[in-house]
């Protein structure tokens, strides 16, 4: 509220100038012509609509801060499962193919929405599953949904890892959990917490999509 109300009020002034010229001022006050100050009303509230929306997306990513633990329902078909993600701004993995951003999840914790089949082949990084040839209609369905993102860590250069596209993802906080689109699930198969409080890695780029 306080954003649009600080740009409306600023542009419609700025804007005011630019189409009247330098407005009179008399006893503090300032005088503006009323055909004037409308065009830029309208223009500023133009320039509200276009602006706001995604700045308030950029801010409420940055609502959360390093190191916090979120609650993320994931979603396939029938089944989802739900978990709790830290909150990690070094997390920038992105998918070279579509450009969404990469959300870290231990294999355990997605394993009941994925296929046996499936699950064993994404937590190997076993790609030849998908790229076979064969018909097999279990195999079909998951052809465009698997994604494979290269990524760099400390003492592995050239790592790669499996994910796939759900069909829904919801994060946020307890009660207010909003869905976010485009993103990615990357399956790791190791423990990402020593302690358990976590299960999953969030990045600034996921965040910034609610």
């Amino acid at each position: 509220m306080l954003l649009s109300s600080f740009l409306l009020a600023g542009s419609t002034y700025a804007l005011s100038i630019l189409l009247e010229g330098t407005p009179a001022m008399y006893g503090g006050l300032i005088y503006i012509s009323p055909q004037g100050i409308l065009k830029a009303f309208i223009l500023s509230a133009g320039l509200c609509i276009l602006l706001v929306r995604p700045i308030g997306r950029i801010l409420s990513g940055k609502a959360f801060k390093e190191g916090s633990i979120i609650p993320v329902h994931i979603t396939m078909g029938n089944k989802s499962v739900r978990l709790n993600a830290l909150v990690d701004t070094g997390n920038s993995l992105i998918d070279p193919v579509t450009g969404y951003p990469v959300m870290v999840v231990e294999a355990e914790s997605v394993k009941p929405i994925l296929p046996p089949e499936v699950y064993s082949s994404v937590v190997a990084n076993n790609i030849s599953y998908y790229a076979s040839s064969g018909e097999d209609a279990a195999r079909k369905p998951w052809l465009k949904r698997i994604h494979l993102i290269p990524y760099k860590s400390i003492g592995k250069e050239n790592g790669m890892l499996t994910g796939f596209r759900p069909d829904a993802v919801r994060v946020g906080k307890e009660g207010s959990l909003k869905e976010v689109k485009d993103v990615i699930i990357g399956v790791c198969g190791i423990k990402l917490s020593n302690n358990s409080k976590y299960s999953a890695l969030v990045g600034p780029a996921t965040l910034s999509k609610i």
